[in-house]
């Protein structure tokens, strides 16, 4: 979120704290804050290609 992006201010108070990256999966309900765990997540749960998911 940039600086005075709306965005900024609901994290934090939904959190307690600011910390970016960070996703919120409606979908799922998962929440997490680590880059790596966030890529490695949504190509896990949303690869269009499962035989490509190892690359």
């Amino acid at each position: 979120c940039a600086r005075g992006s709306p965005k900024r201010q609901e994290i934090f108070k939904k959190l307690g704290l600011f910390q970016v990256p960070y996703i919120e999966d409606p979908n799922t309900g998962v929440k997490m804050f680590e880059s790596a765990e966030i890529v490695e997540y949504l190509r896990a749960t949303y690869t269009l290609y499962p035989q490509y998911q190892n690359l």
